[in-house]
């Protein structure tokens, strides 16, 4: 009886531990001054805002529910983000917080267009395949249609906003949506001057905007590869690599694993200076460095 009655306490003691606090989603600003996150505590959590020296912390929203796909508006004025299955919009230099959608669908996966002026995302209707992908004004209003009910998600702008990408390597034209070529198939696609960067299996390939050339840059028999994301100025790829943030010079197609990471599902972000943001492994905290592996610190807070 003892034994039964300390098992239970002991569960109930475990079930009212409060949930560890996380660092998850950075984002860094578009000139690398500061970095957004979101600091989450079990299925809460809020959109925090800290400078590039790690000193000016502060809060950008209240707690909601699991913020997370943050997204910079090109000028630095507002972060679009995705919390309660809606796309939202903060304000960063007053914290206005507005909701940008409110239909009964699922919206996700913001992405701020290239001149300010829309904001792409994914709209999940009736079922998990049922995607359209619509581009709305940045300060919300009634949004236009991309991709209709294809199944394909997840636009990713062209630098001068001109085409998208989707998640089938389909790039189509901004304009209404119509298809203009093909990359090869995979993931977690990323445009920049250089090219289309995605990924496949333990591969990272980068592919031109029309279709016609694409070669491998990184490659891990075995492995997996997650989450490809160009430097600011076009030179490496940083991804993920079975819990290993690793960096892929697009020049030499050499690449390297940097440090371990939390890389599946929170995206590395660069700096103009070449300095990565990334999630450590427990979540925890988000760590900065360099592709050379130095200048390794902590950002926010200790685990």
């Amino acid at each position: 009886m003892l034994v039964c009655v300390l098992a239970i306490l002991g569960q109930l003691a475990k079930a009212a531990t409060p949930a560890q606090r996380q660092d998850r989603y950075p984002a860094w600003s578009p000139d690398g001054s500061s970095l957004a996150f979101v600091s989450r505590t079990g299925a809460v959590g809020r959109i925090e805002l800290v400078g590039a020296d790690g000193r000016g912390l502060r809060a950008l929203t209240a707690p909601q529910p699991a913020p997370w796909g943050l997204t910079w508006a090109p000028d630095g004025s507002a972060i679009a983000y995705v919390s309660a299955d809606h796309i939202w919009r903060v304000d960063v230099a007053d914290r206005k917080v507005t909701q940008l959608t409110n239909l009964v669908e699922d919206d996700m996966q913001p992405q701020w267009s290239p001149d300010g002026g829309e904001i792409a995302f994914t709209r999940f209707e009736d079922c998990f395949r049922c995607t359209t992908i619509y581009a709305m004004p940045a300060t919300g209003g009634t949004p236009r249609v991309l991709v209709p009910n294809d199944g394909v998600r997840h636009a990713v702008w062209s630098p001068d906003g001109s085409e998208f990408v989707d998640s089938s390597g389909a790039i189509r034209s901004s304009a209404d949506g119509s298809f203009v070529a093909r990359v090869g198939f995979g993931s977690s696609y990323d445009w920049s001057n250089r090219g289309i960067a995605w990924v496949s299996g333990g591969n990272v390939y980068v592919g031109s905007p029309d279709g016609t050339s694409i070669r491998r840059v990184a490659a891990s028999p075995g492995a997996v590869a997650t989450v490809a994301r160009w430097s600011r100025n076009g030179q490496r790829i940083a991804f993920g690599l079975d819990g290993w943030l690793a960096v892929a010079a697009t020049n030499t197609s050499s690449w390297h694993r940097v440090i371990r990471a939390s890389v599946a599902n929170d995206a590395p972000t660069w700096a103009p200076n070449g300095t990565i943001a990334y999630v450590e492994p427990n979540r925890c905290g988000i760590d900065t460095i360099l592709a050379d592996r130095t200048h390794h610190r902590r950002l926010t807070h200790d685990c």
